[in-house]
C-alpha cells in the first residue's frame, strides 16, 4: 500500500514548541551506509533484520553521505560513494538497482519523546524505503520490486522531499533499528543517480504546550498548500479526553484519526492569516465518512472556524447558541486548539455544516418522484453573495426603480442533483410567495404571508438579527428551508449563519451604533442602497409595516426577555464562554498578536482581551435596552391572535412602501384622546411638512403622504424623518426615518 493511503496520523506539536534542542536527527546524511549493487537475487532480510550479514557491501560515510554517480549532472558535489561501475552501462554486469542499510541506535528516554517522525530524501530517480522492515515511503516504485528493477519515471533530484513518516513511529525499538532503502534508477544508460537520506524526529516540545482543556486537532497536509477553491486530502487527529480532562498532545488520537479532504472557506476571511477550512471526512476510498467529532452527531462534513477580527472568540457561538435555546436548530460549536502541520494556529471553533439531515435541518430527502407531496421537499436555498453558484432571480427590485436584483442560490440539493421540475416547483413556490408580498392582500389571515411562510422563523430571524445588529443580516448568509407539504411546507427561515461582524463588531453601516434596527438602515440608507450589491428583499419592509407581523414581535419579544434573552442570562454564557477558552485564549493571541490592532471592520479595538469582552457586554446591554423601547412600538390593542391588548403609550408605526417613489402610509397608535402632529423633516432638521396637527380619538390612525404632493415645492429624493407629537406643552415625540426616491 502506497503511502498516500495509510490512514494512520502523525502526532504534529505546533512550531514554537520545537526548537533546537527538540529536533533530534537520527540518521544524518553522512551516517555510516552499507551499499550494495546486486549482481543476483538477494534475501528479503536485507532489508528487514539489523543483524543481516553485510560481508560483501562497501561502507560508505562522510558528508553529505550521498550514494550515487553522475557524469554531467551536477550531483558530484552531493556524492560520496560512487557506484556508477556497478550501475551503468559501461561497467561489467550493470544493474539499475541499489540497496542501502543504515543502522542506529535509539535509548528508551529518547524513543518514548518521539512524536514526529519526518525522512528528507533527494532521488534521481526512485526510491522505497523501510523502516525495520515495514516500507514506510517511496516514489518512482514498481508495483513489486525486484532486485534489478527501474524506476518507473525520471525525476531530478532538487531540494530534499519531505515525507511525514510519523504514522511509522511504533516501528522504532529501543536498540538497534534499521534504515534501508530500494535506491531505483531510470535505466543502466542514465548518465546519474543519487540517493541521499536524512531521519528526523521531533519531541513534545518540554514546556511549551503541556496541555489544554480544549480538544486538541492535528492536521497534516504532507506539504501541501491549503487552496480556497479545490480541495485536497489529507488526514487528521483528534485528542478529545472529554469534559473535565485536559487533553496532552504527547495523548493518543481517541476521537477521530484519519482521512480527511480540505479546503480554505470564506470571503473576505481568506486574506486573513488564520484562515478558516472545509474539511470532509473520509474513508480510505475517498468517500464520505460519517463519524461524531468531540461529541456532535455524525456527519462528514465540518467547519473549522477561526475567529480573528472577532477578538471575543465568541461571537458566532454565542449566537447560534440563543438561536438553540429560542427552539431552533443552528449549528453545533465545540472550541478546539489547531495544529497544522506542526505549526500551532490558535482557537478555534469545530462547527456543523448546513446540511439537511435529521441532526441538522431535518426536512425531507428530495426523492426522484415529481408528481404529489415528494415535489414539495425538501429543499434549502439561500442569499448569499457567491453569483456564481446556480439559483434564480427574483422578479421583484428590492426598492423602486432599483437595478439591483435579489438572487437564490441553491444550497440542497445542488443544482446538478435537481430535476427540471424541481427547481421550477421551489422557484414557482417564492415567485408565489413574492406575488402576494407585493400585493394589496399580503396581510390577509388566509391568503396573505401567513399562508406560505412560518411566522415564528420569521420573528425569530428578526430578533436574532436584530440583537447582534447583524450588518450582513437579511441579505447575507440568509439561509431558508421548504419541507414537503405534508409536513408543513412552508418557508422557514434559517438556520441562521456567519455573525462574526455582529454585536457592534462592524464600523460600516451603522454596525457600532446600539440604537436603530439593522433591516432599518439596510432599507433607508440611500447610499447603502444605489452602491451595494447586496440588498434586502422587499417583503421585509411589507411585513414590518403591517400589525399582524410585528404584534408577534412584540409578544415573543416579551417572553423571551423574561427568560432566555434576559441581560442576565447572556452574560451568564458569556461569561461562561470567558472561562472556557481562558487558558487557550492566551496562547491564541500570542499566536495572533491582534489585540490592541485594527483589523477590519473593528468598530472597538480593545489593548487586552478584558478589554474586548467588557465592550462587548457594554454593547449588548445597551443594544437590549434600546430594543425594549424600539419593540414596544409594536404593541397594540388586539394581538395578533385577537386577545386583547391594553395600549399604555402612544406608538408610531413603520410606513409603507418605504423606500417609496409617490406616496407612503404612515400608521400610529393613541391609548387615549390627545391632540397630535405629525411633521416631516428633511436630513438638516428643516419641517416639509405637517400630515396631521389636530385632536385625535384613541386607537389606531392612520394617513398617506405623496412625496411630490406639491408641485411647486418638490422634495428630492433622499432620507426622510416623520415624527409624531402627543400631547400639549410637554410633548412626547416619536420618531422614525424614510427615503424617497424619484
Amino acid at each position: 500500500m502506497k503511502l498516500d493511503f495509510v490512514l494512520l496520523l502523525t502526532v504534529f506539536f505546533f512550531a514554537a514548541a520545537v526548537d533546537a534542542q527538540d529536533k533530534m536527527t537520527l540518521v544524518p546524511q553522512d551516517a555510516l551506509k552499507r551499499v550494495l549493487v546486486p549482481k543476483s537475487y538477494v534475501s528479503a532480510n536485507w532489508r528487514l533484520s539489523s543483524s543481516f550479514n553485510e560481508s560483501g557491501w562497501r561502507n560508505c560515510a562522510g558528508a553529505p553521505g550521498g550514494v550515487g554517480y553522475e557524469k554531467d549532472s551536477g550531483y558530484e558535489h552531493l556524492i560520496s560513494l560512487d557506484v556508477g561501475a556497478d550501475m551503468h552501462a559501461d561497467g561489467d554486469d550493470p544493474n539499475s538497482s541499489c540497496y542501502i542499510r543504515i543502522k542506529f541506535t535509539l535509548v528508551a528516554s529518547v524513543l518514548s519523546k518521539i512524536k514526529m517522525l519526518q525522512l528528507n530524501v533527494r532521488a534521481d530517480d526512485g526510491f522505497i524505503t523501510y523502516l525495520n522492515g515495514t516500507k514506510i515511503a517511496e516514489q518512482n516504485a514498481p508495483a513489486n520490486p525486484q532486485w534489478n528493477s527501474t524506476a518507473t519515471a525520471i525525476q531530478e533530484a532538487g531540494e530534499p522531499v519531505i515525507h511525514d513518516v510519523s504514522p511509522f513511529i511504533d516501528q522504532l525499538v529501543v536498540g538497534e533499528n534499521l534504515l534501508a532503502i530500494h535506491g531505483l534508477n531510470e535505466s543502466t544508460a542514465s548518465s546519474d543517480f543519487l540517493i541521499t537520506a536524512e531521519l528526523v524526529g521531533a519531541t513534545a516540545g518540554g514546556d511549551a504546550f503541556d496541555s489544554s482543556n480544549l480538544p486538541l486537532v492535528f492536521v497534516n497536509t504532507f506539504g501541501q498548500t491549503i487552496p480556497n477553491d479545490v480541495r485536497i486530502v489529507a488526514e487528521m487527529g483528534i485528542i478529545d479526553n472529554g469534559p473535565g480532562h485536559n487533553n496532552s498532545p504527547m495523548d493518543p488520537f481517541n476521537d477521530y484519526h484519519g482521512r480527511i479532504s480540505i479546503e480554505v472557506r470564506g470571503s473576505t476571511s481568506v486574506g486573513f492569516p488564520k484562515q478558516q477550512y472545509s474539511v470532509e471526512t473520509q474513508d480510505s476510498l475517498g468517500e464520505n465518512l460519517n463519524v461524531e467529532l468531540m461529541g456532535l452527531p455524525p456527519e462528514n462534513d465540518w467547519i473549522l472556524h477561526a475567529p480573528y477580527s472577532d477578538k471575543s472568540l465568541m461571537r458566532n457561538v454565542l449566537i447560534y447558541r440563543l438561536a438553540r435555546d429560542l427552539g431552533w436548530y443552528a449549528t453545533r460549536t465545540k472550541y478546539c486548539e489547531l495544529f497544522l502541520n506542526g505549526d500551532y494556529r490558535g482557537v478555534y471553533v469545530l462547527m456543523e455544516k448546513i446540511k439537511r439531515d435529521k441532526n441538522r435541518v431535518d426536512i425531507a430527502t428530495l426523492t426522484p418522484d415529481l408528481a404529489g407531496d415528494p415535489l414539495t421537499g425538501g429543499y434549502i436555498f439561500k442569499i448569499d453573495k457567491e453569483p456564481w453558484k446556480p439559483g434564480w432571480e427574483s422578479h421583484y427590485p428590492p426598492f423602486p426603480h432599483s437595478n439591483k436584483v435579489i438572487k437564490y442560490q441553491y444550497h440542497y440539493p445542488e443544482a446538478d442533483d435537481m430535476m427540471p421540475a424541481q427547481r421550477d416547483y421551489i422557484k414557482g413556490f417564492m415567485d408565489e410567495f413574492e406575488d402576494v408580498m407585493a400585493g394589496d392582500l399580503f396581510a390577509d389571515p388566509t391568503s396573505g404571508f401567513a399562508k406560505y411562510i412560518d411566522v415564528p422563523s420569521f420573528v425569530d430571524f428578526f430578533i436574532l438579527n436584530e440583537i447582534a445588529k447583524n450588518v450582513d443580516g437579511y441579505r447575507l448568509s440568509t439561509f431558508m428551508y421548504k419541507d414537503r407539504d405534508d409536513n408543513g411546507g412552508k418557508l422557514t427561515l434559517g438556520p441562521i449563519w456567519d455573525f462574526n461582524l455582529g454585536f457592534g463588531n462592524a464600523d460600516y453601516k451603522d454596525g457600532w451604533n446600539t440604537e436603530t434596527f439593522i433591516v432599518d438602515f439596510l432599507t433607508t440608507d440611500i447610499g447603502h442602497m444605489i452602491g451595494d450589491t447586496w440588498q434586502v428583499p422587499f417583503y421585509w419592509q411589507r411585513l414590518l409595516s403591517t400589525p399582524e407581523f410585528t404584534k408577534r414581535i412584540y409578544k415573543r419579544w416579551v417572553d423571551l426577555r423574561k427568560d432566555k434573552l434576559s441581560t442576565q442570562r447572556i452574560f451568564a454564557i458569556m461569561d461562561s464562554l470567558y472561562s472556557h477558552i481562558e487558558a487557550a485564549r492566551i496562547r491564541n493571541f500570542e499566536r495572533w498578536e491582534v489585540l490592541g490592532q485594527y483589523i477590519w471592520p473593528n468598530a472597538f479595538v480593545g489593548q487586552t482581551y478584558d478589554e474586548e469582552f467588557d465592550w462587548m457586554k457594554n454593547w449588548i446591554n445597551a443594544r437590549l435596552m434600546w430594543m425594549d423601547g424600539a419593540i414596544d412600538a409594536y404593541r397594540s390593542d388586539v394581538d395578533w391572535d385577537g386577545t386583547p391588548v391594553t395600549l399604555t403609550s402612544p406608538a408610531l408605526r413603520r410606513n409603507y412602501p418605504n423606500p417609496f417613489n409617490a406616496t407612503t402610509c404612515i400608521e400610529f397608535d393613541l391609548p387615549l384622546s390627545a391632540h397630535v402632529r405629525l411633521q416631516v423633516y428633511n436630513m438638516h432638521g428643516r419641517l416639509v411638512r405637517t400630515l396631521i396637527d389636530a385632536v385625535r380619538a384613541p386607537g389606531r390612525h392612520t394617513t398617506i403622504w405623496e412625496g411630490d404632493d406639491d408641485v411647486a415645492d418638490a422634495l428630492a429624493s433622499g432620507i426622510y424623518f416623520y415624527r409624531l407629537f402627543v400631547g400639549g406643552e410637554h410633548d412626547m415625540i416619536l420618531e422614525r426615518k424614510m427615503l424617497l426616491l424619484k
